[in-house]
């Protein structure tokens, strides 16, 4: 799985404790890396994370290089309201980053609008799924369609 815009790690180290095989986290700043860091040790999750300092926007075609494999989990906090999710979104459409038939989970502002179809010039449409509100938080579950 990949997380983006890591922050302290909280989802990506929720998805190794609930079996995902590996994580790689992907944060600009070098103190949420140490955060995540200290967390992942704590954790005992060392061994199955890789750790990633970069900006989102630009890194996700220099991400798709280092990784044999698609993802077939994505999960993305980026700050609200900035525009981000749409734009992850847009850039996981345009590059092999998600597996087909792999899930994207974006979390946004609530008041914030997300598309319902992403087209990407890579693998196909990614699709919005389902869409959940929590108080002020936004989760919106998109899919890659599966090759025919």
């Amino acid at each position: 799985m990949l997380d983006l815009y890591a922050g302290t790690g909280a989802l990506g180290i929720e998805a190794l404790s609930r079996g995902a095989r590996s994580a790689v986290f992907v944060d600009g700043s070098p103190a949420s890396l140490g955060v995540i860091q200290r967390n992942l040790d704590l954790c005992g999750f060392t061994e199955r994370a890789r750790l990633i300092r970069a900006e989102i926007g630009r890194s996700l075609q220099r991400l798709q290089s280092l990784f044999s494999d698609p993802f077939e989990l994505v999960l993305a906090d980026p700050p609200y309201v900035h525009g981000l999710g749409e734009k992850v979104l847009a850039c996981i459409a345009d590059t092999r980053i998600l597996a087909p038939g792999g899930t994207v989970v974006i979390e946004e502002s609530a008041r914030v609008s997300l598309p319902e179809t992403i087209t990407g010039s890579q693998e196909g449409p990614i699709v919005l799924d389902d869409h959940r509100s929590y108080g002020g938080t936004g989760v919106w579950f998109y899919k890659r369609a599966s090759h025919a």
